[in-house]
């Protein structure tokens, strides 16, 4: 939660209102950890990052042209790096991970959104390959948010 609350500070400082005190709450990360969906990047001590990995899509997903459709889908979920260490691939390393265990666990796809008020968070998601399925409304945020999806191929 430390890192998210860095996250949190950081992105206002940024002019970015993409987190607030409405999400992520502790209770959401709570939920992951005690789920299995929340994995931590770590250096030495200091966690570094975290992601959530799951198969829970937004209702809202379900209005969209998605172009994959195969029978398990993996979700990317709340990922951040603490700002000191933004820009070091440490979000890259999140989600070579996440691209890898979808492979080991036979996903055919991830999906995931992020905030059309995030534009290094678009371009890292498109660098990797990943395309816009398209755009909705997400409630807790005031701009709508892009939707990804890349298919893994076993």
């Amino acid at each position: 939660m430390e890192v998210i609350s860095l996250c949190k500070v950081h992105m206002r400082a940024h002019g970015s209102d993409q987190w607030n005190d409405l999400y992520p709450q502790l209770e959401t990360v709570q939920a992951d950890a005690n789920a299995g969906s929340l994995y931590l990047l770590r250096d030495g001590d200091v966690c570094v990052g975290a992601i959530c990995l799951n198969e829970v899509q937004a209702p809202e997903y379900a209005a969209l042209p998605w172009r994959h459709d195969p029978a398990r889908i993996l979700v990317v979920h709340r990922l951040c790096v603490r700002p000191d260490y933004q820009g070091h691939g440490a979000a890259r390393m999140l989600m070579d991970f996440a691209e890898v265990l979808a492979q080991k666990e036979g996903y055919g796809a991830i999906r995931l959104d992020t905030y059309t008020g995030n534009p290094r968070a678009i371009d890292l998601y498109v660098k990797r390959g990943y395309e816009i399925a398209g755009k909705t409304e997400l409630s807790a945020r005031r701009l709508p948010v892009v939707c990804f999806e890349k298919r893994i191929d076993a």
